[in-house]
Protein backbone atom coordinates (compact mmCIF):
# COMPACT_ATOMS: atom_id res chain seq x y z
CA UNK A 1 0.00 0.00 0.00
CA UNK A 2 2.92 2.35 0.63
CA UNK A 3 3.82 2.45 -3.06
CA UNK A 4 0.23 3.26 -4.06
CA UNK A 5 0.07 6.08 -1.49
CA UNK A 6 3.39 7.44 -2.81
CA UNK A 7 2.07 7.37 -6.39
CA UNK A 8 -1.04 9.28 -5.27
CA UNK A 9 1.12 11.97 -3.64
CA UNK A 10 2.94 12.50 -6.94
CA UNK A 11 -0.40 12.73 -8.79
CA UNK A 12 -1.42 15.43 -6.25
CA UNK A 13 1.84 17.29 -6.91
CA UNK A 14 1.12 17.47 -10.65
CA UNK A 15 -2.49 18.50 -9.93
CA UNK A 16 -1.20 21.35 -7.73
CA UNK A 17 1.14 22.49 -10.51
CA UNK A 18 -1.69 22.45 -13.06
CA UNK A 19 -4.02 24.43 -10.80
CA UNK A 20 -1.29 26.83 -9.66
CA UNK A 21 -1.93 25.92 -6.02
CA UNK A 22 1.66 26.15 -4.85
CA UNK A 23 0.59 26.55 -1.20
CA UNK A 24 -1.05 23.11 -1.34
CA UNK A 25 1.96 21.74 -3.18
CA UNK A 26 4.28 22.98 -0.44
CA UNK A 27 2.40 20.76 2.05
CA UNK A 28 3.46 17.74 -0.02
CA UNK A 29 7.17 18.59 0.26
CA UNK A 30 9.43 17.54 3.12
CA UNK A 31 11.31 20.30 5.00
CA UNK A 32 14.59 19.05 3.49
CA UNK A 33 13.14 18.69 -0.03
CA UNK A 34 15.57 18.94 -2.94
CA UNK A 35 14.82 19.13 -6.66
CA UNK A 36 17.24 18.46 -9.47
CA UNK A 37 16.04 19.56 -12.90
CA UNK A 38 18.25 18.65 -15.83
CA UNK A 39 20.68 21.44 -16.61
CA UNK A 40 20.17 23.23 -13.27
CA UNK A 41 21.77 23.14 -9.85
CA UNK A 42 19.96 21.36 -7.02
CA UNK A 43 17.29 23.56 -5.46
CA UNK A 44 15.22 23.68 -2.30
CA UNK A 45 11.42 23.90 -2.14
CA UNK A 46 11.34 27.70 -2.50
CA UNK A 47 13.53 27.67 -5.62
CA UNK A 48 11.61 24.75 -7.15
CA UNK A 49 8.25 26.45 -6.59
CA UNK A 50 9.77 29.62 -8.06
CA UNK A 51 10.60 27.74 -11.27
CA UNK A 52 7.07 26.34 -11.40
CA UNK A 53 5.59 29.80 -10.78
CA UNK A 54 7.68 31.18 -13.63
CA UNK A 55 6.16 28.60 -15.96
CA UNK A 56 2.68 29.47 -14.68
CA UNK A 57 3.41 33.14 -15.44
CA UNK A 58 4.48 32.34 -19.02
CA UNK A 59 2.18 29.46 -19.95
CA UNK A 60 -1.53 29.12 -19.30
CA UNK A 61 -3.88 26.14 -19.28
CA UNK A 62 -1.09 23.86 -18.06
CA UNK A 63 -1.96 20.19 -17.97
CA UNK A 64 0.23 17.26 -17.03
CA UNK A 65 -1.02 14.01 -18.55
CA UNK A 66 0.47 11.16 -16.54
CA UNK A 67 1.13 8.53 -19.19
CA UNK A 68 2.55 5.91 -16.85
CA UNK A 69 3.78 5.55 -13.32
CA UNK A 70 5.83 2.90 -11.54
CA UNK A 71 6.82 2.70 -7.90
CA UNK A 72 9.30 0.64 -5.97
CA UNK A 73 9.51 1.32 -2.27
CA UNK A 74 10.14 5.05 -1.76
CA UNK A 75 10.76 5.82 -5.45
CA UNK A 76 8.08 6.78 -7.97
CA UNK A 77 8.87 7.16 -11.69
CA UNK A 78 6.37 9.08 -13.81
CA UNK A 79 6.23 9.59 -17.57
CA UNK A 80 4.41 12.83 -18.34
CA UNK A 81 3.18 14.83 -21.30
CA UNK A 82 2.90 18.55 -20.48
CA UNK A 83 0.62 20.80 -22.49
CA UNK A 84 0.10 24.56 -22.20
CA UNK A 85 -0.30 27.80 -24.17
CA UNK A 86 2.63 30.25 -24.42
CA UNK A 87 1.25 33.62 -23.20
CA UNK A 88 4.25 35.69 -22.10
CA UNK A 89 7.95 36.27 -22.73
CA UNK A 90 9.81 33.05 -21.96
CA UNK A 91 13.61 32.96 -22.08
CA UNK A 92 13.58 36.01 -24.33
CA UNK A 93 10.92 34.65 -26.68
CA UNK A 94 7.81 36.85 -26.89
CA UNK A 95 4.41 35.26 -26.34
CA UNK A 96 3.51 33.19 -29.37
CA UNK A 97 0.03 32.21 -28.15
CA UNK A 98 0.91 28.74 -29.48
CA UNK A 99 -0.25 25.58 -27.79
CA UNK A 100 2.79 23.47 -26.86
CA UNK A 101 3.27 19.88 -25.81
CA UNK A 102 6.41 18.18 -24.55
CA UNK A 103 7.37 14.93 -22.87
CA UNK A 104 9.02 14.70 -19.48
CA UNK A 105 10.18 12.15 -16.95
CA UNK A 106 10.15 12.54 -13.19
CA UNK A 107 11.63 10.40 -10.47
CA UNK A 108 10.48 11.28 -6.98
CA UNK A 109 11.31 9.86 -3.58
CA UNK A 110 8.54 9.87 -1.00
CA UNK A 111 9.28 9.26 2.69
CA UNK A 112 6.62 9.30 5.41
CA UNK A 113 4.08 10.81 3.03
CA UNK A 114 6.29 13.72 1.91
CA UNK A 115 8.28 14.24 -1.27
CA UNK A 116 11.95 14.50 -0.31
CA UNK A 117 13.52 14.41 -3.79
CA UNK A 118 12.34 15.32 -7.27
CA UNK A 119 14.47 14.56 -10.32
CA UNK A 120 13.08 15.85 -13.61
CA UNK A 121 14.05 15.99 -17.24
CA UNK A 122 11.95 17.64 -19.94
CA UNK A 123 12.26 18.03 -23.69
CA UNK A 124 12.97 21.76 -23.63
CA UNK A 125 14.43 21.77 -27.14
CA UNK A 126 11.02 20.74 -28.46
CA UNK A 127 9.39 23.44 -26.32
CA UNK A 128 11.73 26.12 -27.67
CA UNK A 129 11.10 24.88 -31.22
CA UNK A 130 7.33 25.04 -30.71
CA UNK A 131 7.41 28.66 -29.46
CA UNK A 132 9.64 29.76 -32.35
CA UNK A 133 12.94 30.15 -30.48
CA UNK A 134 14.78 27.68 -32.73
CA UNK A 135 15.21 28.54 -36.41
CA UNK A 136 13.83 25.90 -38.76
CA UNK A 137 16.35 23.44 -40.12
CA UNK A 138 17.46 24.12 -43.71
CA UNK A 139 16.16 21.69 -46.32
Amino acid sequence: MRTQASKEIIVKMFDCIDSGDFAAMRTLLAPDFVACLAGNDAMNADAFIGVLQSFADNFTDQLHFLESQMADGEVVATRVVWSARHIANFNGVPASQKRVKIEAMAIDRVVDGKIVEHWGISDFMTLMDQIGAVPPAPH
